[in-house]
């Protein structure tokens, strides 16, 4: 999450100015003591962080398509238990 990006400033709105480090990026640590104490707040930030990611997915996809690559490898994390994704994709590898 890129500081004055979209995300950037809604997370720094719900959480606070405390999670920054001094260079303004966001404290990673901090946040993920935050988030992984409490299901609510979490849920918060994935709902505030997978738009935007799934956004830019998108943007750097169709890129790869205009440049003419017939395929674009994702690894996606949770791929399954979001279900967005998954309309999108011809073929799934599955890696354990």
């Amino acid at each position: 999450v890129e500081p004055q990006s979209p995300a950037y400033r809604l997370i720094v709105r719900h959480f606070g100015r405390e999670i920054l480090l001094d260079n303004g990026e966001i404290d990673r640590q901090k946040l993920g003591q935050i988030i992984f104490s409490s299901p609510e707040k979490r849920k918060l930030l994935n709902s505030i962080t997978h738009p935007e990611i799934h956004k830019e997915m998108f943007k750097q996809i169709l890129l790869y398509f205009i440049k003419g690559y017939r395929y674009v490898i994702l690894d996606v994390p949770l791929l399954f238990e979001t279900r967005r994704l998954t309309r999108f994709l011809t073929h799934t590898v599955v890696v354990y």
